[in-house]
């Protein structure tokens, strides 16, 4: 079984209360993050990724990526395109939050709140 059939839902158990692993499949969590922080990076990094990199279109270097809101996938995404060459413009419900997406790389942010027709 690969990684991604795994977390790719192409294996039934995925959600699994217990399972059994080989050894270098797994990492250590961060420190400084909860269990429940943890549990959330590869579903959230994955969603992302796989929005990002195995959608319909090809994007590349230079092309502009859209996120709505601040939520996990869209901060992994801001982080993905940015690393990978893309322009990324973000909206979110208040100024605070796209002060978390322009630390994260976004290029442009817009509050929907304040720009209903944006």
């Amino acid at each position: 079984m690969t990684l991604e059939g795994m977390a790719g839902s192409l294996v039934d158990g995925t959600f699994q209360r217990y399972i059994v692993w080989d050894d270098e499949r797994l990492w250590r969590a961060p420190s400084h993050l909860s269990m429940e922080e943890s549990s959330s990076l590869l579903v959230a990094g994955l969603t992302a990724y796989r929005a990002l990199f195995h959608g319909p279109v090809k994007l590349e270097p230079g092309m502009t990526v859209l996120t709505q809101g601040t939520g996990g996938i869209s901060c992994f995404a801001i982080q993905f395109a940015k690393a990978t060459g893309m322009k990324v413009v973000t909206t979110s419900s208040s100024d605070e939050k796209l002060e978390v997406a322009k630390r994260l790389g976004a290029d442009a942010t817009v509050n929907y709140r304040k720009t209903p027709e944006w």
